[in-house]
């Protein structure tokens, strides 16, 4: 897989980690899991534009992923809360907000409650998303700030 599909995967991982809830509700724990449908090059060959203010390439990769969110407890109270929580913080989050983070579009997919034995529940939450990744353009080394004009090489090529 080309680096920039490596760059493109972890910056989603980062992005999806970002707007994940920090605190559920006591005695509720959260499994995350991306699966990538596909990376295509966003643009034309991956091309989107030129740096502002330099000669430097921007490229990019349009993700279609589905996120999954395993939600596990023994209290159903919390764990439907805290399916709450998650639920707001994607759907609920400001459009400008997930643009900013490059996520273009996000859907709720379903959910799907089990009984695990006991008292043990698990609810799985699913989000399909389209993610556009932008990579930085590299550093430009050095830049010729002045060509000279009146430069005279001898027979020796010097």
């Amino acid at each position: 897989m080309a680096a920039i599909n490596q760059e493109a995967i972890q910056a989603l991982n980062l992005v999806l980690g970002i707007l994940m809830p920090d605190s559920l509700r006591p005695g509720v724990e959260a499994i995350t899991t991306v699966s990538i449908q596909s990376v295509d090059p966003t643009g034309i060959g991956g091309f989107i534009e030129l740096n502002p203010g330099s000669t430097a390439y921007i490229h990019g990769r349009r993700i279609e992923a589905r996120y999954m969110v395993i939600l596990q407890g023994n209290n159903l109270a919390n764990l439907l809360t805290s399916a709450g929580i998650v639920i707001e913080a994607f759907m609920g989050a400001e459009k400008e907000v997930l643009l900013e983070n490059g996520i273009l579009k996000i859907a709720q997919a379903g959910n799907d409650y089990q009984s695990l034995g006991g008292a043990n529940r698990e609810l799985k939450l699913t989000f399909n998303l389209v993610y556009e990744y932008r990579q930085p353009p590299e550093a430009i080394e050095e830049v010729i700030e002045q060509i000279p004009v009146n430069l005279s090489l001898d027979s020796s090529g010097e």
